[in-house]
């Protein structure tokens, strides 16, 4: 994604929430944090949907299952984050953030390794890019 792009994805998810226009740069951590973990729970429901139907592959069900745990895991890291942020605690918040930051792309290996078709791609994009703006914003917070 290129910087343009970047920017327009940032803008759209703040445009979600009316009260990012007015908010602190701390603020706009929990917001993008909420944000992600709406993100991850969808991301996670979805795969959870594609599994139901039948007629896949052994190797898309375990690409599939990968990705439910992982989000899984995610959304409940993601919950520890969102208290972190509420008591200013961002050395625990930034621990987290790391391994949360790294779920799509552990879902994304999981097709690439196994060579199926990632039916999960444009989720994990986006759930990236929330990352990496978590990951922007608070470091501005912490400058």
């Amino acid at each position: 994604m290129d910087s343009d792009d970047c920017y327009d994805f940032c803008v759209t998810a703040f445009n979600t929430v009316p009260e990012s226009r007015t908010a602190d740069l701390a603020g706009l951590v929990m917001i993008v944090t909420v944000l992600t973990k709406g993100n991850h729970t969808s991301i996670s429901q979805k795969a959870k949907d594609l599994l139901n139907q039948s007629g896949w592959s052994h190797m898309m069900e375990q690409c599939l299952l990968t990705c439910v745990v992982v989000y899984e895991s995610s959304v409940v890291d993601l919950e520890h984050a969102i208290d972190y942020v509420k008591e200013r605690n961002y050395g625990e918040f930034a621990s987290l953030m790391v391994a949360v930051n790294t779920m799509p792309v552990t879902c994304d290996d999981g097709f690439e390794e196994l060579g199926e078709k990632n039916l999960l791609k444009d989720e994990n994009d986006a759930a990236f890019e929330l990352g990496e703006i978590t990951q922007a914003i608070f470091q501005l917070l912490q400058n």
